[in-house]
């Protein structure tokens, strides 16, 4: 007969991935999102963060999700930090989420107020079940931002967008801004999430990180420049009060066309952005 202390042995010597652990516990809804959740160092076992998913961890590790707040997705921190920093609300106003992915900033602009929240992405299925399931929200799989047409525009099923907000990966803004400038003209107000990793190039990453203080600040002013140059106009520039992947700094840019900074005021911003 097995003795309840042998029992307790037993289960602490029984290990599993820590994705796959987190998903047995309820804390992810898929492997692929607990993966995301770990590369983002939001996941501590035994009150150590581990940054890989397939760490082995016992099944009765103390398991502790830092994210796991109010919003469905780390991200959302992101454009909360914006709306605060900026005095942003969407109240009664039309939205697009470009990379909507989980929905955090969909979210974020649905809490402050959004009667509609495009949710667009060129992925498929990734939309938390809770925002996906909300009214407000018009949700478009499979669709690239850098190819929006107006038959795409007349399927959201609105008169008009107010608001744009973007967080994309692996792809240059400088590619995206353009096009929904052609489709939506230059009277929306936005929030754009500037990524340096993914407008440097490769070759400049270490580890997956843009380390060259010098190239990351000239990567976000070469896209705010870009921004500028296709009519839209920019109201302030801040650090992302959450880190991006791997530890990466990233640059929220606010724009509203009621309230345009002088050029040489936000270039400023990012040649102090970082200062020790």
């Amino acid at each position: 007969m097995t003795t309840s202390a042998e029992s307790a042995e037993s289960t602490e010597r029984e290990t599993r991935r820590l994705d796959t652990e987190l998903v047995v516990r309820g804390l992810a809804e898929t492997r692929t999102r607990a993966s995301r959740m770990i590369d983002a160092g939001d996941v501590q076992v035994n009150g150590r963060i581990i940054s890989r998913p397939g760490h082995k961890v016992s099944v009765s590790s103390d398991i502790e999700v830092r994210s796991l707040k109010r919003w469905v997705a780390r991200s959302a921190e992101k454009l909360l930090a914006a709306c605060e920093r900026f005095d942003i609300n969407y109240r009664g106003r039309i939205v697009l989420d470009i990379g909507a992915s989980t929905g955090g900033f969909t979210e974020v602009a649905l809490a402050r107020g959004a009667s509609r929240v495009i949710a667009l992405d060129v992925g498929h299925g990734q939309l938390h079940p809770r925002i996906r399931g909300d009214h407000r929200v018009v949700v478009r799989e499979g669709v690239n931002a850098r190819s929006l047409t107006g038959e795409e525009f007349a399927a959201w099923d609105v008169d008009r967008i107010d608001d744009v907000v973007v967080d994309v990966s692996f792809i240059s803004l400088t590619l995206i801004v353009p096009s929904l400038v052609a489709l939506l003209g230059t009277g929306f107000r936005f929030v754009f999430l500037v990524k340096p990793q993914f407008e440097v190039g490769k070759g400049n990453l270490v580890d997956g990180i843009v380390r060259d203080l010098s190239l990351r600040r000239t990567a976000a002013l070469d896209v705010c420049r870009a921004i500028e140059a296709t009519g839209l106009v920019i109201s302030g520039v801040a650090e992302s009060a959450v880190d991006g992947e791997h530890g990466n700094r990233e640059v929220i840019v606010y724009g509203d066309p009621a309230n345009a900074a002088n050029v040489g005021e936000w270039e400023q911003q990012l040649a102090t952005m970082w200062e020790e």
